[in-house]
Parts: C-alpha cells; structure tokens; sequence
C-alpha cells in the first residue's frame, strides 16, 4: 500500500511540475539552475514547502523570486531527475497516469490542477487528514468503495454539505 501512494504522490509531484507550480530538486550537473548565494537546496525526497517555511524571512523571499524564474526547462530537468530515481515498473506505471491526464479533454485537467493547488494551499493537519482518508479508502474493498459511493449519491445536497463540514471539524 505505501509503494501505491509513493506512487500517487510521485504523480502529483508530475502533474504539478506541468502546471508549473512544483519545485526543482537539488542540483546533480553544472548546468542546473543555482539557487539565490547564501541558500542551500533541501536534500532530494524532503518536503520543499517545510524547507521554504524554515528560512529566515528575506531568504524565503529571494528563494521564492528564483523558484518562480525557473524556466519550463529547469522544470523538465528536474523532472527527469526525479523520474530517473524511480525503479522502471514505477517510471512505467507514471507514464501510463501522465497518458491518461493528457487524454483528458482541457477542462478536466484544468479542474485536477485546481484541486491539486487546493490540496497544496490547506493547512497540513488537513492535507494529512487527507491523506489518511486515502490510505483508508485504498484499503477497502471494491464492495465496500461501491456501498460507500451509493449512500453518498442517495444524500441531498444539504446533507452533504453537513457530511462535509462534520469532516473538516475532525
């Protein structure tokens, strides 16, 4: 189960750096792009959001003035590296997800960007709530997922609206 969600996180990772919006990973090659002097890259696999968060102030400004210059380029290259980390069944299976996502018409990869920066924009109490949720969903059995999404179509709105706000409260 946990190599399934490295899986899907890695394809998050994927999708975000299409939409632009992720972050490169330490340089392996001179002609990688260099970070601001003075700031030092987050070592391969750590959360880059918590890197960016411990910087002092001024360094978080200029760390994020040089994340947003990246060319699509840069982004590649880092992409490539991190593909290249992956055991080939994983690269594989990614590129099959990635397949998928550039068969859907314009509007629904539009719709999963949104809902990506969505999920990147929460507090990270609710992204691992999130997250939790979703190991317990993988978990469960085709039976039971079916069950699961035929009560929630048999909820009016305003009862799934209460079933929502219930969860947030947790």
């Amino acid at each position: 189960m946990k190599r399934s969600l490295l899986r899907a996180w890695a394809v998050v990772a994927f999708l975000l750096l299409l939409a632009g919006t992720a972050a490169p990973v330490r340089a392996q090659g001179e002609d990688a792009p260099r970070p601001p002097a003075g700031i030092e890259l987050p070592e391969p696999g750590k959360n880059w959001r918590s890197w960016l968060h411990e910087l002092p102030p001024e360094d978080r400004r200029r760390a994020r003035e040089w994340l947003g210059s990246l060319s699509e380029d840069d982004k590649r290259q880092a992409l490539r590296r991190e593909l290249a980390r992956l055991p080939a069944e994983e690269r594989k299976a990614m590129a099959e997800r990635v397949a998928r996502f550039r068969r859907l018409p314009p509007a629904e990869q539009k719709e999963l960007r949104d809902r990506m920066q969505s999920f990147r924009e929460r507090p990270p109490k609710d992204r691992e709530r999130i997250r939790r949720n979703a190991e317990r969903w993988q978990a469960m059995s085709t039976e039971q997922r079916a069950n699961i999404r035929e009560r929630y179509r048999n909820l009016t709105p305003d009862q799934r609206a209460a079933m929502r706000q219930q969860q947030r409260a947790r």
